[in-house]
């Protein structure tokens, strides 16, 4: 390379590290951001495991010689370049296409070089959101395989392929934009077509993917068809697999499909179709290169600036309401309706939804029950992200109206949260309906519909929470054209998903046989802690906005409402840690015990170090030191005292013929006899007590201090601790509520000796110590 192309590059490398920078600081603009996303990788580690291992799955059936995975490739490869090239398209007008850029002209840069830089950038994104994923499923099958070949050739036809894809996609969007722009369209219209085309395209693209593998693996239709509602659940589908289409793919570069499977007996060797396929994909790259670097100039210098809409409308306002809460849900309503571009975001849900309208197509005696299933889902997704999921960021409406104080906060919030239940709820109650006409009976129906009509308010107040936490100040551009104060990558994804999940929780729970008032129960009682907590949350956000967060002392409740968020974040980040390891385990009973305690155990310390790092003081600040003479004493206290309630507890239930619960730690040892006992001995003094402390004391009874006395603090925390071990005990009521108070009574002698000493090695030695003490007299 000559001395001016390596400054070419030089100069395009830097450009793109400093794109990069700026959207990482934008998406991920502070430590809580960052503490956030990661919490969201670890939930969601189990489903990667189980995709890896379907992969491996997949590489054993091509070292076996079946063609059938080759097959279904070839259908499917098309449907799958067709979206990434939209998804290219779309981001065409994010970054290259970007209006931001023109700041850039101003400089002495080339405009290739300019491009260039813009490009890399953006590859770089989306290589480590979806190229590193697919090159680990590519691995994943070569070594199901057993072929060091294919995890060559295939990891580099899968980087050609995407690369190629995202690029034609550019070059596509930039002439359809070009063209776009002499066609006269008022400003708002255009950007809500540029949003609305652009994710219909997406859900399109996506469709003929699902639809064109569905045909080709399972054949054209189910055999059975769904209940009438008669008081059955869902009817049994029977989905018959048929022979897969013969002849040739549909399209030539389904046969580019056949590089991913070379060095495996079902495709030994090249045709020329490959080759082909494989020479037009590669000379893709420098056309769509070409294109956008001859082009792109003639978007940033020709293109219009973007002016806002200020057309008023007389008597749009003129509703007038009987309370400042309806007055305020009034004027933005009124907003939403004269600017619906600033609510492009809301395209992204869309998205989601594509997973049941696509097979509501394919299979069209699921229809009635996936498009019930799917208005449910829009209600509850809609209460959330219209007007709540970023109540900090959007300054004109919100926190300027309570930096002057012309309204209460609580006035602002709770006209959001009504307009959110005034959106979904129609939405929700047609879902149940046309659910009750198709698989659900009356009663179910019934059910579910009164927990899905509490759940969009339960998703309203949770968008107000998890927008609070993650907000977002400063403007974007939505899909190039829409610039709005849209909410957080981070509050978008952790509203779509939990909602998601609540969703699909009544019916798990209600249809598989549970006592109905039980799982009710405990249903309500959820919403009512999620909502209750989030809209607290916000509430008490605004009166923090512009305070240090590792300062702010919130009320009891909402500090309560926080002890117990982040306990069940633990087990649930405990869970999926475990989760993953439990599919990887090679079945091995002692061994496969060890290795789920320690994951668990890990899970944990990963949530309260991300906690401490991301909303606290920091590792730095945790209260860990050397023990003094004043520490050894407590410690030994500790012990004592908690010998003392541990026989205490023992005796009474001895005297009084109270029922005893049995533990988690029981079982295992039936299980897995001496030698699993032997193993957790020396983790129980050095995994599971000095991670539980720093969890219990170190985070949650050091928060809960802030806002309690001492004692209450202690008290506190010592109840969330004893909860937070419900699912450990098997037993009846009583005996699992007896158990219950032993840990509460112990968890205080621990936050007692923490609040004496602020020293967290004292309580993680005296419970390391004290559970080691347990497991000893097991084997005895």
């Amino acid at each position: 390379m000559s001395v001016r192309g390596r400054r070419v590059a030089g100069v395009a490398w830097r450009i793109a590290g400093a794109e990069v920078r700026r959207h990482g600081r934008r998406y991920v603009g502070s430590r809580h951001h960052e503490a956030l996303l990661v919490l969201a990788l670890v939930l969601l580690a189990p489903v990667f495991v189980l995709f890896v291992q379907g992969a491996m799955a997949v590489g054993r059936s091509l070292a076996a010689g079946d063609p059938a995975t080759v097959s279904a490739a070839r259908y499917y490869l098309p449907g799958v370049v067709v979206f990434v090239v939209v998804l290219g398209a779309i981001q065409a007008g994010r970054r290259v296409l970007s209006l931001d850029a023109r700041e850039m002209m101003l400089t002495a840069v080339p405009v290739r070089t300019l491009v260039r830089g813009l490009l890399l950038a953006d590859l770089f994104e989306w290589t480590v959101v979806f190229l590193v994923p697919a090159t680990v499923l590519v691995l994943a099958v070569a070594v199901g395989a057993g072929s060091p070949v294919l995890a060559v050739v295939g990891t580099v036809a899968v980087a050609v392929l995407f690369v190629a894809a995202i690029l034609f996609g550019y070059a596509l969007g930039l002439l359809v934009r070009l063209g776009l722009r002499h066609v006269p369209l008022p400003t708002t219209f255009r950007s809500l077509l540029g949003a609305l085309g652009g994710v219909t395209a997406a859900v399109v693209a996506g469709g003929l993917v699902a639809f064109a593998g569905s045909i080709a693996v399972h054949g054209p239709a189910p055999t059975a068809t769904a209940g009438s509602g008669g008081g059955e659940t869902f009817a049994p589908v029977s989905i018959p697999v048929a022979t897969l289409p013969a002849g040739d793919p549909l399209s030539r570069l389904s046969w580019y499909a056949d590089l991913l499977f070379v060095g495996t007996p079902a495709v030994e060797t090249l045709t020329t179709a490959t080759l082909v396929a494989a020479v037009a994909v590669v000379l893709t790259i420098p056309g769509s290169l070409t294109v956008i670097s001859v082009f792109s100039p003639s978007f940033w210098y020709g293109d219009a600036p973007l002016s806002g809409d200020t057309r008023t409308r007389a008597g749009s306002q003129s509703v007038t309401a009987a309370s400042p809460t309806r007055r305020v849900a009034t004027r933005l309503w009124w907003r939403a309706v004269r600017a619906p571009h600033r609510h492009g975001f809301v395209f992204y849900y869309l998205f989601a939804l594509g997973t049941l309208v696509v097979p509501a197509v394919v299979y069209p005696s699921l229809a009635l029950a996936l498009v019930g299933a799917s208005f449910v889902l829009l209600g509850v997704w809609l209460a959330g992200a219209l007007f709540c999921l970023n109540p900090l960021g959007e300054e004109e409406e919100m926190l300027a109206q309570h930096l002057l104080a012309t309204l209460p906060t609580a006035v602002v919030l709770r006209a959001r949260l009504l307009l959110g239940v005034v959106v979904g709820v129609p939405l929700v109650l047609v879902g149940t309906l046309l659910l009750a006409l198709g698989p659900l009976s009356l009663v179910d129906a019934a059910a579910l519909g009164g927990y899905w009509l509490a759940l969009t308010l339960a998703s309203a107040a949770f968008a107000l929470g998890v927008g609070s936490l993650a907000p977002r100040y400063t403007p974007v551009r939505l899909f190039a054209r829409v610039e709005s104060v849209a909410p957080s990558v981070t509050a978008i994804v952790y509203h779509l998903v939990v909602t998601t999940v609540l969703v699909a929780a009544g019916p798990a729970l209600v249809l598989t046989g549970f006592d109905l008032l039980l799982v009710g129960g405990f249903l309500l009682g959820l919403l009512v802690l999620v909502t209750d907590g989030s809209y607290r949350y916000a509430l008490e956000s605004f009166e923090a906005t512009g305070r240090d967060p590792g300062r702010v002392r919130w009320s009891r409740r909402l500090a309560v409402h926080l002890a117990v968020g982040v306990a069940v974040i633990g087990s649930l980040v405990s869970s999926a840690v475990g989760l993953a390891v439990l599919v990887l385990l090679p079945g091995q009973a002692v061994t496969d015990l060890v290795l789920l305690f320690v994951a668990g155990y890990l899970g944990y310390l990963l949530v309260a170090l991300l906690i401490l790092e991301g909303f606290g003081d920091g590792i730095r600040g945790m209260d860990l030191y050397w023990l003094s003479d004043s520490d050894i004493r407590h410690v030994i206290l500790g012990i004592a005292a908690t010998g003392t309630v541990e026989m205490g507890v023992v005796a009474m239930a001895w005297y009084f013929e109270l029922p005893v619960a049995e533990e988690t730690l029981t079982a295992y040892a039936a299980v897995g006899g001496t030698g699993l006992l032997l193993s957790i001995l020396p983790l129980v003094l050095l995994v599971n007590g000095p991670i539980e402390e720093l969890m219990f004391r170190g985070v949650i009874q050091r928060n809960l201090d802030r806002s309690f006395t001492t004692a209450g603090a202690v008290m506190v925390g010592s109840a969330v601790f004893a909860l937070a071990h419900l699912p450990m005990y098997s037993g009846t009521p009583a005996a699992v509520g007896m158990a219950l108070a032993q840990l509460f009574a112990i968890s205080i002698v621990w936050g007692t000796v923490y609040a004496r000493t602020h020293n967290l090695a004292v309580p993680m030695l005296c419970h390391g110590v004290s559970n080691a003490l347990a497991v000893a007299l097991l084997l005895l």
